[in-house]
């Protein structure tokens, strides 16, 4: 995987004391304050880019996740990139420098590591993305990387947490804070009025899948609009993510929550012409994300 000599990498630390994430989602803008640091940026030129063809060729990223402890690999490890529309420098409450970032969450990328710590996101549009990765039993790290015609390579050393956990009191369990995600993003009261099939973790851990794909196969599911914590996805961007990283799975087959009905392909996601259109069936996936 890192084996391609044409591409140039270069990496800039930036370290802003706060930053403010403003998402967008179906018309709507989201924010929420983050107080981790954006770690690096990753800009990337190949001796194809510098050719004076205009014509635009995706871009791809490629890395490998270690253990920041003793160098070992991190599989099943989630990475993913949100597009940034745009940036704003601001101060926040305490007047300190902090920066807002406007993301196009029509445009969400999603990535896994396999069983040696490596992944591969390919066919990435030119930009600035956010990138956020997270991996339980360990420390979530975030940052910006730039993607231009070429390849994005990289390594990220993750902090464990059993570190990160001397002195505190664990107040809160796994499947507690499972369900209450699951009450929060409206999964549990969906789930009440029926209209759907709703799987929980507990029946995500009966089915023994190890990704999301072979799940929803379970489920009859091979095509349809695909939604990752409120961000549209693609099939192949979730066909082998890690199912021990999913809370709860909504399928809709027919009918449509009301909130929900607004979600469907777009231009931004599919090509003209797809043969699924408005009835394609709407799952929803819903991960340990906050």
């Amino acid at each position: 995987m890192f084996d391609d000599e044409s591409v140039k990498t270069q990496f800039a630390c930036v370290e802003p004391r706060a930053a403010v994430y403003t998402f967008t989602a179906s018309g709507d803008r989201v924010r929420r304050s983050v107080g981790a640091l954006l770690f690096a940026v990753g800009i990337v030129s190949s001796v194809n880019a510098q050719r004076a063809d205009t014509t635009q060729v995706p871009g791809a990223f490629y890395g490998r996740l270690i253990s920041a402890a003793d160098s070992s690999t991190i599989p099943r490890a989630e990475i993913r990139l949100l597009r940034i529309d745009s940036t704003r420098k601001t101060k926040n409450r305490l007047g300190l420098d902090s920066v807002e970032v406007f993301v196009d969450s029509s445009r969400a990328r999603v990535g896994t590591t396999d069983h040696s710590g490596e992944f591969a996101i390919r066919h990435i549009d030119a930009g600035r993305y956010l990138m956020q990765i997270r991996r339980l039993g360990f420390a979530p790290m975030q940052g910006v990387t730039v993607v231009d015609t070429g390849i994005v390579r990289a390594v990220f050393a993750m902090q464990p947490t059993s570190q990160l956990l001397a002195g505190m009191t664990i107040t809160e369990t796994v499947i507690d804070k499972g369900a209450r995600r699951l009450n929060d993003v409206g999964f549990i009261g969906r789930s009440h009025f029926g209209g759907g099939q709703f799987l929980d973790r507990q029946t995500i851990l009966k089915r023994d899948a190890r990704t999301v794909g072979e799940l929803l196969r379970l489920y009859g599911v091979a095509d349809a609009d695909f939604v990752l914590d409120r961000f549209p996805v693609r099939y192949y961007d979730i066909e082998n993510y890690p199912a021990d990283l999913v809370i709860g799975i909504e399928i809709y087959h027919m009918s449509r929550p009301t909130e929900l009905r607004g979600r469907q392909r777009g231009s931004a996601l599919y090509p003209e012409g797809s043969r699924i259109g408005a009835l394609a069936p709407l799952v929803l996936i819903w991960t340990y994300a906050p």
